[in-house]
């Protein structure tokens, strides 16, 4: 360390640094900020096709989970795809529920309207479906959508919504 430069009056010395404030004052933490919230409700509601006033409210899904779940099923090359996007489905989804005319969100569980069921047991009850139809969570998000086609339609619109590209898409529903 060199000494102070001599020729510098005393009340020209330079003062030790100060510890940083946190007070919130740069762009760095302005930008921070903005990050948290626009992070804090993202998600997107996408109605269910063939049903009355039925949503699905998800979450954005993350390239390293969608890449996950298509390795995961590559081997099978019948049903492979479409097990994958129900698991984007399943994993992205924080409940199932209708919209009241007064605009109030309730879960579709009539037993239950404050709590939103996913895709578990609790809808597979709601379904009245049987033991087979509900063995997995796959079988149950199958069971729910009237067609696979809607779950191909859905996880492409959960994964535009997540800032996938829309020929990126359209590449991967191709199975490539």
């Amino acid at each position: 360390m060199t000494d102070p430069d001599p020729t510098l009056a005393a009340d020209e010395a330079l003062d030790p640094i100060d510890p940083i404030d946190p007070t919130p004052r740069s762009g760095r933490a302005s930008l921070r900020a903005q990050r948290e919230a626009a992070t804090e409700g993202l998600y997107t509601d996408l109605k269910v096709p063939e049903y009355d006033d039925v949503w699905l409210r998800l979450r954005p899904v993350d390239a390293p989970a969608v890449r996950k779940k298509m390795r995961k099923y590559e081997a099978d090359k019948d049903a492979g795809l479409l097990k994958a996007y129900c698991e984007l489905l399943i994993d992205a989804c924080d409940g199932i529920f209708h919209v009241t005319e007064s605009g109030k969100e309730i879960g579709v569980d009539p037993d239950a309207p404050d709590s939103w069921p996913r895709y578990d047991e609790r809808l597979a009850a709601i379904l009245e479906l049987t033991e087979e139809e509900s063995r997995s969570a796959i079988a149950v998000a199958r069971a729910f959508h009237v067609k696979d086609g809607h779950i191909y339609g859905i996880a492409g619109k959960l994964m535009e919504f997540s800032g996938f590209a829309r020929s990126e898409i359209e590449e991967r529903m191709r199975g490539n």
